[in-house]
């Protein structure tokens, strides 16, 4: 019984790595698409353009998963076979509403301010072409959890690498043939790219609404109730989450703004293993996690084995970026962005205990425990505001980025003591 038992469990583990592998392969063609483009484009492209992707990929990276109201979390998680097609179809109509009242308050606001500037050298068009892009970030994210629901891991794998050429090839489209500001090419590509191929899940989408289409009315309010601490909470706890996580880059516009682009080219480096890997592995990670707790199994097991995996496949690359970030940099990106692989060799212990933290941290919707994301998350605005406070008194911008590290590994140390107690199926009554 014990040498079967074992058989199974090795099959269930190959299972999950090849889901991974697919995944993951897809990430790695997208990601060294975008990234081999990123040195041709720092070249043809004025820098203060990167300053306009970089705080246009962090206002979609909060509004793309707020938009939606955290249903296309909840398809991940769900029982039912026939909520897929519900929750998919909530997550695009929430999505849809909340867009449009965004895009009507903008236009109003547009029209207050003079010669309809809203952000001082950001003009209304780039306003619109976030709130655009933002739309089409929760939809695709919501494509993407219903696929990865049913396991549609190839076609996940494709899309994503169909993302990547598209948005280059239409970022180098607008560099021959500006349609609009050229500063606005960069954000375009990404807008566009996104968007067009989301046709490659068309009839997959089309089958979950028509299926949605023809629940009642009565269902669906039984449906919003039983999913609604994915609002109470999961809303919450997201929205404070990529706030916080995105709060750099909004006070670097606000405190060091000649550091802006270097920061966002610096992330968008140390974000690859991100890209490649951790996303992907969080992917199959919650649907795993979320079948053995389901079956009233430990996650426990899973979450270290998850955190020892991507700690010792990241610790190589990280060191090298560290030691050597100013001169890569050089090199890549042209001697103008040496500043960012400096920015970069500050950030690199954050991001590695940031990418073992966040390929796992989606056991508290798992567990369906999400207040204590929202209590963290809370922590977490304090001290990044707060080291990038310092930083500011002090007149220096290195300090923020140290004070900033030390602050969230700190931070990350609780927060995963806290949710390995909670992910033990033992502990369910206590923690209720």
């Amino acid at each position: 019984m014990l040498d079967l038992n074992s058989h199974i469990t090795r099959l269930k583990s190959s299972v999950f790595a090849k889901q991974i592998g697919i995944l993951s392969s897809g990430n790695a063609i997208s990601y060294v698409l975008a990234f081999a483009a990123i040195p041709i484009l720092t070249r043809v492209f004025p820098k203060e353009s990167f300053d306009w992707l970089t705080l246009y990929l962090s206002v979609i990276s909060i509004g793309g998963v707020v938009v939606s109201l955290q249903y296309e979390q909840a398809i991940v998680v769900c029982k039912e076979k026939q909520e897929i097609a519900k929750l998919f179809f909530l997550s695009i109509l929430s999505a849809t509403i909340i867009t449009i009242l965004l895009g009507v308050l903008a236009l109003i606001v547009s029209q207050i301010y003079t010669v309809g500037v809203i952000l001082e050298k950001y003009p209304t068009s780039f306003i619109f072409y976030t709130l655009f892009g933002t739309w089409i970030a929760a939809v695709y994210q919501s494509t993407m959890q219903a696929l990865n629901k049913l396991q549609r891991y190839k076609l996940m794998s494709y899309s994503k690498v169909l993302v990547a050429f598209l948005t280059v090839f239409i970022q180098f489209i607008l560099w021959q043939f500006p349609l609009a500001v050229i500063l606005l090419a960069l954000v375009a590509g990404h807008v566009f790219g996104k968007g067009i191929s989301l046709f490659l899940a068309f009839k997959q989408c089309a089958i979950l609404i028509k299926e949605a289409l023809n629940y009642s009315f009565e269902s669906y309010k039984q449906l919003v109730h039983k999913f609604s601490d994915f609002q109470k909470f999961n809303l919450v706890a997201v929205l404070i989450d990529r706030v916080a996580f995105e709060l750099p880059v909004f006070l670097i516009t606000l405190w060091f703004t000649e550091s802006l682009a270097d920061y966002g080219m610096a992330y968008r480096v140390l974000m690859v293993p991100m890209a490649l890997f951790c996303t992907s592995y969080s992917q199959v990670f919650m649907r795993k996690a979320s079948d053995l707790w389901n079956e009233g199994q430990d996650i426990r097991p899973l979450i270290k084995k998850t955190w020892l995996f991507i700690g010792g496949f990241l610790i190589v690359p990280f060191i090298v970026l560290m030691v050597f970030g100013a001169q890569i940099f050089g090199v890549v990106f042209g001697q103008e962005w040496s500043e960012a692989g400096k920015i970069a060799a500050f950030l690199v212990p954050f991001q590695w205990a940031s990418a073992m933290s966040s390929t796992t941290s989606v056991t508290y919707s798992v567990i369906r425990k999400q207040r204590f994301m929202v209590i963290f998350s809370t922590i977490s605005v304090v001290y990044r505001i707060g080291s990038f406070a310092l930083g500011y008194y002090l007149g220096n911008f290195e300090t923020a980025l140290i004070a900033f590290s030390i602050s969230h590994i700190t931070a990350l140390i609780f927060y995963n003591g806290i949710m390995l107690r909670y992910a033990n199926p033992a502990n369910k009554l206590e923690v209720n």
